[in-house]
């Protein structure tokens, strides 16, 4: 009969025996100059990339049912309980961190997953664990902000730093996001071991080394001393101290495009501006089916639908919207203008969430497919959305980021419902024109066989004359 887990005893530990911890004991001399000594552990496993373990955060999808995540129940000595985690383990020799998730996944839950994404390292400044990175109080990470990103304009035709917290008592490291590495030739493919080495070059980085999603991180030396600052900070530290820089680097051909990643790095990623429930998307919209010139005449019935108007965008080109007046219910939730279809589904649109794995851009892209910005700088909803792989411009309406936020947030669950149906429409139509493909060729077939057989009756009634003439020449005779 299975007991439930208990501590037994506890012992001292020799270091000579611990498996997966190292006791370390470190000399310094504090700001006063007396000398010190401070006690520590740290992981043997953690290798030279800084990764050494991975937390899954795994999503099981249905079709009929909603979304859900796993989470295991583990006894952990430490508190002497049972603790709900995700499934997590620690990254074996030579494998790496997306192997290390799915191995682990099928170890503790039984369960066979794929990697969708992998996130940047947790904790950040945590990247360079054997070298002393300090939090930064918000002065001395102002300056070296400033400093770090004159040089790094050397380097690339873009560079910003991401929107950061306000009122952040202390800096783990230095962010920051760049497009467009001067040294390579215009549209060349991206090099980052070309851009790692130029840039520890320029920033006189101790190390460098490249993480997951396009980014790179240098531990770049710090200069003069925090003292005075601990305080803030919280953290005292050695006479020799580094910092940590990330850049991220994006493929970004223009300022336009840079702009985009960055509004996406800044909220869609770090803030939850992108969620859907039925709230959120509100009632569906009302499908009118208009005439489609290349289509088949038997279109559903439309009923009559407000006058829209058509108007100019900012961009050049004509589409058919509604005033986009603020205050009228047209300008965030308008009919939904789609071709007709050749006969009616036999199933109504129902809305469902995106799916699970949607990316933060790909939202934000559906977005912009239905969104206009009126000359007074307001957004509004198309009738339609914009073909797929149309210029986007965001950053030329001259909205307000603020704006762009409160749209993004208000509106993504009525885009995706209007997606939705859009998606559902072009589902139908597919299938009527493969079923109609289907009749057209069934009906060849049946009308190739008529002519087979009435060939083939010809032939009969053809050889059946000769037969009958031949009869009558013998009788005549």
């Amino acid at each position: 009969m299975p007991h439930s887990p208990k501590i037994t005893s506890v012992d001292a530990l020799p270091a000579s025996e611990a498996k997966w911890l190292e006791f370390q004991k470190l000399s310094w001399t504090d700001q006063t100059g007396k000398p010190r000594i401070w006690e520590a552990a740290s992981r043997k496993t953690r290798g030279s990339s800084g990764v050494d373990a991975v937390a899954i955060a795994a999503l099981i999808t249905h079709p009929s049912r909603a979304p859900s995540t796993i989470v295991i129940l583990q006894y952990r000595p430490p508190v002497d309980a049972v603790c709900v985690e995700f499934p997590a383990g620690l990254v074996d020799e030579g494998e790496t961190p997306e192997q290390a998730a799915i191995r682990e996944l099928k170890e503790e839950t039984g369960y066979e997953g794929k990697d969708v994404e992998l996130s940047p390292v947790i904790m950040g400044g945590h990247a360079f664990p054997h070298l002393p990175t300090p939090r930064l109080p918000p002065s001395t990470y102002h300056t070296l902000r400033i400093q770090t990103t004159n040089l790094l304009r050397t380097l690339f035709t873009h560079v910003t730093v991401p929107t950061e917290m306000p009122g952040k008592p202390s800096h783990g490291d230095i962010d920051f996001l760049a497009a467009g590495y001067l040294p390579l030739p215009a549209g060349a493919p991206l090099s980052y071991d070309t851009m790692l080495e130029g840039a520890k070059e320029k920033l006189g980085a101790r190390e460098g080394r490249r993480g997951a999603g396009g980014v790179m991180y240098f531990a770049v030396r710090g200069e003069g001393s925090l003292e005075g600052e601990m305080g803030e900070v919280g953290e005292e530290l050695d006479e020799e101290w580094w910092v940590q820089v990330d850049i991220k680097v994006v493929d970004a051909l223009d300022a336009q495009a840079f702009a985009w990643a960055k509004f996406i790095l800044d909220y869609a990623s770090g803030m939850k501006i992108l969620e859907w429930d039925e709230d959120t998307a509100g009632p569906t919209p009302r499908i009118v089916f208009e005439a489609d010139t290349t289509a088949p005449t038997t279109a559903i019935p439309a009923p009559p639908t407000p006058p829209a108007s058509r108007s100019t965008s900012p961009s050049g080109d004509p589409q058919k919207t509604y005033p986009p007046h603020p205050n009228t219910p047209e300008r965030t939730n308008p009919p939904l203008h789609l071709p007709s279809l050749p006969q009616t589904p036999p199933l109504p649109f129902t809305p469902r969430p995106p799916p699970p794995n949607m990316s933060p851009e790909a939202k934000l892209t559906c977005l912009a497919r239905w969104t206009r910005f009126s000359p007074l700088q307001e957004p509004y909803l198309l009738l339609a959305p914009r073909e797929k792989g149309f210029e986007l411009r965001w950053s030329e309406s001259g909205v307000q980021e603020r704006l762009l936020v409160e749209w993004v947030r208000g509106m993504w669950g009525k885009v995706w419902v209007r997606q939705g149906a859009a998606n559902w429409v072009g589902m139908w139509r597919r299938r009527f024109e493969k079923e109609g493909e289907k009749r057209r060729v069934e009906e060849g077939k049946r009308r190739e066989e008529e002519m087979k057989e009435r060939k083939k009756e010809e032939e009969m009634n053809e050889r059946r004359e000769k037969i009958l003439e031949s009869l009558r020449r013998v009788n005549s005779m």
